[in-house]
């Protein structure tokens, strides 16, 4: 509270004593020109009005116009300023002398502000930063091989104390959007981030090529970053590495990140994100009251490999906090070696393989010398699933210690009431338009008009299942109500037993039908695609219809098995009943109604309505066991049940066929019986 007042004193001393500078007005720009020329110009003098006229004073953009800039504009000593974005500035790929000298690191940022204190971005309306990152991501799959990770990142802070960023919109970043380097007194607030090749509900394959795109990468103390959106391709918001500036800037350590908050914040990316930390001393850090949607992670915590060899890595005092998933599409929680790859090779490990553990050769190492210790997940739900509800993955010398798991549950069924909100309500930044060169516009044309249709359907469909969830009595109101319901280990293990048998059902019947018609329809005209005469078919029709019996028989019986097998073999990094790794926790706690429970914490729960079979299953510290398994089993007595009563049916039918004469001299005859 008491940065957000100093904030506030700060900005009314720079409008009170300072004056405001229109940049379009009181300076030679060029508006509205994307050409090289214009963009060079464009970038000189901004970086000269930004170190010599800036400080002290307002800057502004004014609304409805556009400045076209190239990247590497720095800015220093920029004391007491006020950068007023109520235009749009955007960024267009230039090539620059100095990209060629650096040795294959990153391009300088499109705007660094270096070495500054009492800083403020901010827009009477909703201003625009735009990175063009479509043009560094090239072709879909086939940029990041070209390219890797030699693009600028959008807007980049170092040094920098008292800053304060709002209602504004960064779009298409190249690289990483919003990245804040040894900051310290830091509120962001209404800000939008926003980097995606498509109009997909999620991340597709082709949203993904923008890979690297992180939100907001931070590192220093006392940071505050609250009601915003951020819909990327990485890492959402990600605490990092501070970085040792103690050569260029006579700054020594320690380098520690702290005290820094992160509160009701809409994100979809690679979740909320620890790391990845090498060589520093991360603690006391809280993200709480927020919401993923269709996020590739969701908890994020990891470590990478050191740098440095005598520095260790320790990550500690770390809460979540009441954080909703909805169909997270990879591991919804994360804790241990960095699961990333850096080069063009996906699959190498650095220190965990993007591959692993699908691609039987993958590897994943935990990373020595580094710790985690005191962490706390508290009030998290993970509803609808497309993997196991995590990897825990520590080892005997670099423990994660103290790991508690309260109230962590991972549900199934209609999806969560932020998921059924509008996507424009819930993520502002969406609104702006894709300008992707290198996706065809008939891609994002049709997309567009999909997810329109779904969004017009979908509040009908969820208001015919809430419908017959209050309808009373029936098997479906029963179904529905067991699949919605989360509040417990009872609920989920019914839960989890019902929708497998229902699904196992679901595709017997299907592949039964579908197969049953094929064949009959095949052995009904066997004749005319065999070109037989009409005695011959007469003859024949006999063996015919026993066939078909035996026939049938052997379909319903492959539907069957193939039903059961399925099932069983389905890959254990898809259990959504059980984590896939939990190993190297020590004093790991799950308490309340915290499910599935990882098999290395310790049992400290408070369940009610179990019964006294699921109590002594709990005590055994059996709960961790599949309950797809008994879901089948419950599954193939329903389907040998539909199977008999079928064949009964079909014999039935087939006996009661008229029969042919015994003896084939009377043709008449034949032909009256048939």
């Amino acid at each position: 509270m008491a940065s957000k007042l100093f904030l506030y004193h700060a900005i009314l001393f720079v409008l009170v004593q300072g004056r405001v500078l229109d940049f379009s007005k009181d300076f030679d720009t060029i508006v509205g020109d994307e050409s090289s020329e214009a963009c060079r110009h464009n970038s000189e003098i901004l970086t000269q009005v930004l170190n010599q006229h800036a400080s002290g004073h307002v800057l502004h953009f004014p609304v409805n116009q556009t400045f076209n800039f190239h990247h590497g504009i720095i800015a220093e000593r920029m004391d007491d300023s006020v950068l007023l974005i109520d235009g749009t500035l955007r960024f267009q790929k230039v090539d620059l002398p100095i990209d060629h000298h650096l040795n294959g690191t990153t391009y300088p940022a499109c705007l660094t502000i270096r070495n500054s204190r009492n800083v403020t971005v901010t827009s009477q309306y909703r201003g625009l930063i735009d990175g063009r990152g479509s043009q560094y991501w090239g072709i879909p799959l086939i940029g990041y091989v070209q390219i890797e990770e030699h693009r600028p990142r959008l807007f980049r802070f170092d040094l920098t104390d008292d800053l304060l960023l709002e209602n504004i919109i960064l779009q298409d970043s190249p690289y990483h959007t919003l990245y804040l380097d040894s900051v310290n007194r830091v509120e962001i607030r209404r800000v939008s981030i926003v980097n995606r090749r498509t109009y997909h509900d999620g991340h597709s394959l082709v949203d993904l090529s923008a890979f690297n795109t992180d939100g907001v990468d931070v590192s220093g103390n006392n940071v505050w970053i609250h009601d915003c959106d951020i819909f990327v391709q990485d890492d959402c918001i990600a605490v990092k590495d501070v970085k040792n500036h103690s050569e260029e800037d006579g700054i020594d350590g320690p380098y520690i990140s702290s005290n820094m908050t992160f509160e009701r914040i809409n994100a979809s990316g690679l979740g909320f994100t620890i790391g990845a930390i090498k060589n520093t001393h991360v603690k006391n850090i809280t993200f709480r009251d927020s919401y993923l949607h269709k996020t590739m992670k969701g908890i994020y915590m990891k470590f990478a490999e050191r740098t440095h060899i005598n520095i260790s890595a320790l990550v500690e005092d770390i809460l979540y906090e009441n954080i909703a998933m909805e169909s997270p599409l990879q591991w919804p929680i994360w804790i241990g070696p960095a699961q990333q790859a850096d080069s063009s090779d996906v699959c190498h490990p650095n220190p965990c393989s993007m591959c692993w553990p699908m691609a039987p050769s993958s590897k994943c190492h935990v990373v020595k010398e580094s710790k985690f210790r005191n962490i706390t997940l508290r009030d998290i739900q993970i509803n609808n699933p497309q993997m196991s509800p995590g990897v825990i993955f520590g080892s005997h010398a670099d423990t994660i210690d103290d790991l508690v798991f309260e109230n962590v549950q991972v549900t199934s069924g209609l999806p969560l009431p932020m998921a059924r909100l509008d996507r424009h309500e819930t993520f502002p930044g969406l609104l702006q338009p894709i300008r992707d060169q290198y996706v065809p516009k008939y891609i994002t044309f049709a997309q567009k008009v999909v997810q329109g249709l779904v969004d017009r359907i979908s509040p009908f469909v969820l208001r015919l299942r809430e419908a017959l969830e209050k309808t009373k009595g029936g098997y479906l109101t029963m179904a529905m109500n067991v699949v919605q319901s989360g509040g417990g280990a009872e609920q989920w293990y019914l839960s989890i037993i019902l929708q497998e048998t229902l699904g196992a059902i679901w595709m017997w019947l299907l592949l039964s039908v579908f197969t049953g018609i094929l064949t009959f329809l095949i052995l009904r005209h066997w004749n005319r695609f065999t070109h037989r005469s009409t005695r011959e078919e007469s003859l024949n029709r006999r063996v015919l219809y026993h066939s078909v019996y035996a026939v049938l028989f052997l379909v319903f019986l492959f539907s069957t098995v193939f039903c059961l097998v399925v099932p069983l073999r389905k890959p254990k990094w898809e259990r959504m009943d059980r984590y896939y790794k939990c190993k190297g926790v020590r004093n790991g706690v799950a308490r309340g109604d915290t499910w599935p429970i990882p098999k290395c914490f310790e049992h400290d729960l408070n369940w009610t309505s179990i019964d006294a079979k699921a109590s002594r299953v709990k005590e055994d510290g059996a709960l961790s066991a599949a309950p797809s398994d008994s879901s089948v089993m419950d599954g193939a007595l329903i389907l040998m049940c539909i199977s008999l009563v079928i064949f009964q049916i079909a014999h039935r039918r087939i006996t009661l066929q008229p029969q042919l004469p015994a003896t084939a001299s009377d043709t008449g005859e034949r032909l009256d019986a048939l």
